[in-house]
C-alpha cells in the first residue's frame, strides 16, 4: 500500500524515471544494432571508392584459406575491443560518410594511406588473431624477424613487413596445398 501512496503522489518523477529508461534502452539498442549492421564486408563494400580493397581482401589468405578463417575488415581496421573499438568505430563511419558524400573520394591518395598505415591498422589486432608469430614451419627470414620482434629489438609493427598481404595491386586466389 505504502508504494501505491508514493507512486501517485510522485507520479512525474516515476513518469520521466520510465521516459528515460525506455530511451536509454532504445539508444544503447540502436547503438548496438547500426555498430553490428555496419561492421559486415558487404556494408564495407557498398561504397564505390572501396570496392577495390573488397576485391583484393577477398582473393586474399585472410579471406580464403585452407583452414577456413576468414578474417572481416572490422577485424584489422578497427581496435579489438572495448571503448577505444566503439570510439574509433564512430569516428571512422563519420570520417567515410563524410568523404562520400561531401568530400571528393576520386580524391583519395590510396599509395599514400598506405604511408600512413598507423592511422587505421591496429597492430593489437594481428596479434589477437596471430597469437603465435613463430610456428612451426615458418621459413628462416620469418622466424628471425619475428623473433627480433618479440625480443624488442626493433620497433617495427606487423603491417610495416606485411602491409601488401591482403590489399594488393593485383591480387592471386589463394590455393590450399593439397
Amino acid at each position: 500500500m505504502r508504494i501505491i501512496h508514493f507512486l501517485l503522489r510522485h507520479w512525474r518523477f516515476v513518469l520521466v524515471f520510465i521516459f528515460g529508461a525506455a530511451t536509454a534502452l532504445f539508444f544503447v539498442g540502436f547503438t548496438h544494432l547500426s555498430f553490428e549492421m555496419s561492421g559486415t564486408n558487404e556494408f564495407c563494400g557498398r561504397c564505390h571508392e572501396m570496392q577495390r580493397q573488397v576485391d583484393s581482401w577477398a582473393m586474399s589468405s585472410h579471406a580464403v584459406n585452407n583452414k577456413g578463417v576468414v578474417t572481416d575488415c572490422v577485424d584489422c581496421h578497427l581496435p579489438p575491443s572495448g571503448v577505444q573499438h566503439y570510439t574509433y568505430k564512430g569516428w571512422s563511419g563519420f570520417r567515410d560518410v563524410w568523404v562520400h558524400y561531401i568530400g571528393d573520394p576520386t580524391e583519395i591518395d590510396w599509395d599514400e594511406k598506405f604511408q600512413t598505415k598507423d592511422d587505421y591498422l591496429f597492430e593489437d589486432a594481428c596479434i589477437s588473431c596471430h597469437q603465435d608469430p613463430t610456428p612451426p614451419g615458418l621459413p628462416r627470414g620469418g622466424f628471425l624477424a619475428h623473433r627480433e620482434r618479440l625480443n624488442g629489438r626493433t620497433q617495427k609493427k606487423c603491417y610495416d613487413c606485411h602491409e601488401r598481404l591482403v590489399h594488393h595491386e593485383s591480387p592471386v586466389i589463394y590455393r590450399a596445398s593439397k
